[in-house]
């Protein structure tokens, strides 16, 4: 269920567009503050749109931040062009949770 009018607005903003013309610079890449609320997952959402053929990845500081951001994203964009990449479960080279792994692997 994607928000076009939201999206629409946000890149209809002047700082939208300056950020927009850093990223389509060779090397283009830029660290944004931290953004209220879901404001980061709209800002993700419209340069999604604005530029379809890059793609975006987005750190969070654990794995609840990483599920808000999926689910937030999954609400602005079309979710099949989404991907969680879990964290890991253990150190070293054995990963004691398979299904982890796997998501791993499919991500």
């Amino acid at each position: 269920m994607a928000l076009p009018l939201l999206i629409a607005a946000v890149r209809a903003l002047e700082p939208f567009q300056d950020l927009r013309r850093q990223l389509e610079r060779p090397g283009g890449t830029i660290a944004v503050p931290a953004l209220p609320g879901s404001a980061g997952a709209a800002l993700v959402a419209a340069l999604t749109e604005a530029q379809p053929s890059q793609l975006f990845v987005v750190v969070a500081a654990g794995p609840a931040d990483a599920e808000r951001w999926l689910a937030d994203l999954a609400v602005l964009l079309d979710g099949d062009a989404l991907a969680l990449y879990p964290q890991r479960e253990a150190l070293g080279e054995d990963e004691p949770h398979f299904e982890i792994a796997g998501e791993r692997v499919e991500t």
